[in-house]
């Protein structure tokens, strides 16, 4: 999956690192349970930018119970910033 980390502001003079985090307590899917646990990673935005990329592998685990469709949330941080 592509995820991409935007500033809703006039591009930065120095590179921003956000930090993705994939999952949430408040999510229908259940980490380790409805897939594998993804890691935290960064996206950097490059000086200048107002945007950077980055991807992951969100790997579903095989059940047998009947569900319906769930939702995971995936969220970024950067140091700094709101």
């Amino acid at each position: 999956m592509v995820v991409t980390a935007a500033l809703n502001a006039t591009p930065r003079q120095l590179a921003t690192a956000v930090t993705v985090a994939v999952g949430d307590g408040g999510d229908s899917a259940t980490e380790g349970t409805d897939y594998a646990t993804v890691s935290d990673f960064t996206v950097t935005i490059g000086a200048g930018a107002t945007s950077g990329t980055g991807t992951f592998t969100l790997t579903p685990t095989q059940d047998s119970l009947g569900e319906g469709d769930e939702s995971i949330t995936v969220g970024g941080t950067a140091t700094g910033l709101t």
